[in-house]
């Protein structure tokens, strides 16, 4: 049976923690992460490695702490829910995604229409701010839609939701990322080459397959549909042409693609969105509601955004600069590191990033497949994000100590300068 997504209830919240926020996370301890990392070791001995403390991929800069500081724990972000309208709290949700990803971080999700206030605008706290700089904007700050129904007309008009969603089977698949956010949005445009990921949560990688097989089906009696594959069969994409008539067809293609993608088996909705680069892009929508993690929501009431693979190496910045822009342009400002060259990063040039990444050629049995370019190139979703299965969004990295820094500026006001010395 598939696990299934923490969703909060203020009727079942913990009582048995402290009664302050700053008292419980002093309480809390690091977690050891050994027994996992020798585990994916022994399984891909040429990929991962361990040495002084540090976890590490073959061939990368990226190195991940061999724990979870205290607090970050699945256990604790359950119990810390008690807190959730503290503002330390707000901030504390916000750095969850700097978990290791070998670590499957367990949190709760919030149903984003059913508070009033959960997207109620707000001001930057003064932990934020010493925390991380602020990249403004030229365009306009971002307004969003005040009901599910608002939403779900959103959708509609931007991905022909109401032609294809009752055939999708939502036991097995939620929808997650950018077109979430983007149909939160009013009066945005989808952008260039934008797709709706379905991710699995079912009990099999057969099932998996079986499933999108009776999806395509249902599909085929209302859509000409064009199917493509990739990364094996853990992505497979269905491009369906909502034309009319073939006469509409011959004058302007109109199409939307499905993405359905298989990370593992038993893949909880609350489990993916932790790993996701980006905050804001944590919401998934299950046919019913619309879920999002805290960090997502702190994201949206601040305008602003995380993104949780930032780091120094500048062969990452390319990708990195594409996921960032494309969420700036929707008017969300960046919030970076204060300890990251911001002017290093922008004048960084493009063909740096190319030094440990060939070109990969995806081959297909259809000569004209144009899935492998835009995966490869598009602005929405790089192959990147899904090719480490047992490392999913394998660079979220908290290079600069961004957990630590905030416990240690929460409980104590101040941080050591030789604090963060381990890697």
């Amino acid at each position: 049976m598939a696990s299934q997504e923490m969703v909060y209830d203020s009727a079942h919240s913990i009582d048995d923690v402290p009664a302050n926020f700053r008292e419980f996370v002093s309480r809390q301890k690091n977690i050891t992460l050994l027994r996992e990392i020798n585990e994916l070791i022994r399984l891909e001995p040429k990929r991962f490695q361990y040495a002084d403390g540090v976890f590490s991929m073959s061939n990368s800069s990226i190195k991940w702490a061999s724990f979870i500081y205290g607090g970050f724990s699945s256990a604790c972000l359950q119990a810390s829910i008690k807190f959730c309208k503290e503002q330390e709290c707000e901030v504390f949700f916000r750095l969850i995604s700097y978990n290791p990803p070998i670590y499957s971080t367990r949190q709760p999700l919030f149903d984003v229409f059913k508070s009033n206030d959960l997207l109620l605008a707000r001001k930057l706290h003064y932990l934020e701010l010493e925390l991380f700089n602020i990249r403004p904007i030229l365009t306009e700050e971002p307004s969003f839609v005040k009901s599910f129904d608002q939403f779900l007309n959103n959708m509609d008009q931007k991905f022909c939701l109401s032609r294809w969603s009752h055939l999708i089977d939502y036991s097995k698949f939620h929808i997650a990322g950018g077109c979430l956010l983007t149909s939160l949005r009013n009066n945005l445009f989808t952008s260039s080459g934008q797709d709706i990921d379905l991710f699995y949560k079912g009990p099999s990688y057969s099932d998996y397959l079986e499933c999108i097989n009776q999806i395509e089906e249902k599909l085929c009696q209302y859509f000409y549909v064009k199917r493509n594959i990739c990364v094996g069969k853990k992505i497979i994409n269905m491009r369906l042409f909502t034309n009319s008539y073939i006469s509409n067809l011959m004058q302007q293609p109109d199409f939307i693609d499905l993405q359905f993608v298989f990370i593992k088996n038993d893949y909880a909705p609350d489990e993916l969105l932790t790993k996701f680069d980006i905050d804001i892009s944590q919401f998934s929508f299950d046919g019913k509601r619309l879920y999002c993690t805290m960090a997502a929501a702190q994201g949206i009431r601040t305008g602003t955004m995380i993104h949780y693979g930032l780091h120094d190496d500048d062969i990452d910045f390319a990708s990195i600069a594409i996921r960032i822009g494309k969420y700036m342009r929707r008017g969300f400002r960046l919030l970076y590191p204060v300890q990251f060259n911001i002017k290093r990063f922008d004048m960084t040039p493009l063909y740096i990033s190319n030094k440990c990444f060939p070109l990969r050629i995806q081959r297909t049995g259809n000569a004209e497949n144009e899935l492998s370019a835009d995966l490869l190139n598009h602005n929405s979703n790089s192959i990147n994000d899904y090719q480490y299965p047992s490392l999913t969004w394998s660079r979220n990295y908290d290079y600069f100590h961004i957990q630590q820094k905030f416990r240690f500026k929460l409980l104590f006001g101040f941080e050591q300068s030789d604090m963060f010395d381990y890697f």
